[in-house]
């Protein structure tokens, strides 16, 4: 077992020492799940009961991918062609601009495939955002998924965002950290400040986690700058 590595985008425009924001890409900045949205376009019919396996718990992320691209045959760029119809929140934005106007350093943690997230958020302007993610590459024919930011902590996500929240902790607080899934609630648990919608909303309620229910980063942007400053 490897260990953990270093984060691969140190905010050093930011000094350690203040807040900073994690944030989910997949049903957070997107209002969809961009990996199953590729595989309806792309993928042989059984693909959803591989990812029902992977939420249940049956399956660990890196076997989602391989058995759920097993028989996708599409290129990179031919993927990329049905990106473009992916909508961020209209927010998300303005949001990104604040943060740094602010100086407060934001990142993506995702178990999605760093590859689409950020052809995603390029088709919107956005360059530059910090991104922890899975990663695939195009064998032409064939894919092959690596998983950098995996950790045995949790071991069912392709990224640990638990861990890297953790390692965020060591350099800056209060770790905001805002998601909307199952899978994001062992992140929610170490952070200092917690956003949530959807899934993770039930569970943080559940077991009462403390957590500020969301619908879009205006929500966010609203209460969050004014929190910090106090």
């Amino acid at each position: 077992m490897k260990p953990f590595p270093p984060l691969a985008h140190p905010c050093a425009a930011y000094p350690p020492g203040g807040p900073a924001i994690l944030c989910d890409f997949d049903g957070t900045i997107v209002p969809i799940n961009t990996l199953n949205f590729l595989l309806e376009q792309f993928a042989a019919d059984d693909w959803r009961d591989i990812t029902q396996r992977w939420a249940s718990g049956e399956i660990s992320q890196e076997d989602e991918y391989n058995l759920s691209f097993a028989c996708v045959r599409a290129c990179a760029s031919e993927m990329e062609s049905v990106l473009g119809s992916v909508p961020l929140d209209p927010a998300f934005p303005a949001f990104i601009d604040l943060c740094r106007r602010r100086g407060v350093p934001f990142a993506i943690v995702s178990d999605g495939l760093r590859w689409y997230i950020e052809s995603i958020l390029s088709r919107h302007g956005l360059q530059d955002i910090p991104v922890y993610a899975c990663e695939i590459r195009f064998l032409n024919p064939g894919y092959a998924f690596e998983f950098p930011y995996f950790h045995s902590s949790t071991p069912l996500n392709g990224a640990s965002k638990r861990a890297l929240v953790q390692a965020y902790c060591q350099h800056y607080r209060p770790l905001v950290f805002i998601g909307d899934g199952h899978n994001d609630f062992k992140a929610a648990e170490v952070a200092g400040r917690v956003y949530a919608r959807d899934r993770l909303l039930d569970i943080a309620r559940q077991r009462s986690l403390p957590a500020v229910e969301f619908t879009s980063f205006a929500d966010i942007a609203a209460d969050l700058f004014k929190a910090l400053e106090h």
